[in-house]
């Protein structure tokens, strides 16, 4: 119920197709019907939910907004999630403040995290995390 309550609150801040952040960008709420690949810095700003895979790697950074103060916000796809070489997912830097990438794959490496990625809270509904090469989570 709570993935469905995200995906609606993503949906109502209206629908892009498949989205590629090269530099700098804020987005959320927001539905991506498609894939989101990040290879700059990402500012989210509500839910997210993707329909297709979610690609973050070589140095990207995935943060939540400022404006959501001390409080979570999901990113939920319904692909797979890879996130690799030197990625960071950070809150805003108040207590409680995170990103948490949900994969609802049913695949063997719902969530792939590799080669010195740091931070974040993961969550594979009906799939398997995959960790490997120096990567961390929040704990």
């Amino acid at each position: 119920a709570q993935i469905a309550d995200w995906r609606d609150a993503a949906t109502a801040g209206g629908t892009d197709d498949s989205t590629t952040i090269d530099d700098t960008a804020s987005l959320g709420p927001r539905k991506i019907a498609g894939d989101l690949v990040v290879n700059g810095t990402l500012t989210q700003t509500g839910p997210l939910w993707v329909t297709g895979m979610v690609d973050v790697n070589n140095n990207a950074t995935i943060k939540a907004g400022a404006s959501l103060g001390n409080t979570a916000v999901p990113l939920v796809a319904d692909g797979t999630i890879d996130l690799s070489n030197n990625v960071t997912v950070t809150g805003n830097g108040n207590s409680g403040s995170f990103v948490m990438l949900l994969s609802t794959s049913d695949s063997s490496d719902a969530i792939d995290i590799s080669n010195n990625v740091t931070g974040g809270m993961y969550y594979a509904s009906t799939g398997t995390i995959d960790v490997s090469n120096n990567a961390s989570t929040t704990t």
